[in-house]
């Protein structure tokens, strides 16, 4: 399904952010999915990227799934929103006290705000290579100057998809690079890494400011 929105005064066609195969896999399994990422130790990257973000600072955690990194955040006295297109992800969010959780996609989150970082880690990988980079400039523009973003996006090349049917975008770091600088963003890091729940996938990591 197509429809339009206006960024910086720029007219935008959007595709559905998720395939329907893709969001049925996420709401039948939402409990499983829950249970199986949030005790996760992303502590490293935590770090890394909080030493960029002033204290108390706002934080959006787009595609929050389990509340498992939001929770962390927030814990750490940061302002802290929360947003997943999965009812029963939001739902879990507000159990563990995360009253600023949402549920609705980047494309139709608009804030009377801007934010000093977003978390996009791995909430970007079902989109395809263009609508991932229509939701890389709507961050742009919910992003103060010089805020930052994370993201992580899965290793590969063209389209995929999983045991599970799940439809992903595959990407090496050039791609990555280029789609940041085009959107309006400056490079801090850009890495690789294997998987933090041991699965085979290999992951691109980058660390942005906005321009």
């Amino acid at each position: 399904m197509l429809y339009f929105r206006k960024i910086c005064g720029k007219e935008l066609c959007y595709i559905s952010s998720m395939d329907k195969k893709t969001t049925k896999y996420y709401k039948e399994h939402a409990s499983e999915f829950i249970e199986s990422t949030f005790n996760a130790d992303l502590s490293s990257l935590y770090s890394f990227f909080l030493q960029y973000i002033p204290s108390s600072g706002k934080i959006l955690d787009l595609g929050c799934g389990s509340g498992r990194d939001s929770l962390y955040f927030k814990n750490k006295g940061y302002d802290v929103y929360s947003i997943d297109i999965i009812e029963e992800m939001i739902s879990n969010c507000k159990k563990l006290g995360l009253e600023k959780s949402y549920c609705t996609s980047i494309e139709d989150y608009n804030p009377s705000f801007k934010f000093d970082a977003i978390w996009s880690l791995a909430s970007l990988v079902h989109h395809s290579k263009g609508e991932c980079a229509l939701a890389l400039n709507k961050i742009n523009s919910i992003l103060r100057k010089d805020g930052i973003l994370y993201l992580s996006l899965v290793k590969g090349e063209g389209e995929f998809s999983d045991s599970n049917s799940r439809l992903y975008s595959g990407y090496t770091s050039k791609e990555v690079y280029d789609m940041l600088i085009k959107e309006g963003f400056d490079i801090i890091q850009i890495d690789e890494s294997d998987d933090s729940l041991k699965r085979s996938r290999k992951w691109i990591n980058a660390l942005a400011r906005k321009r």
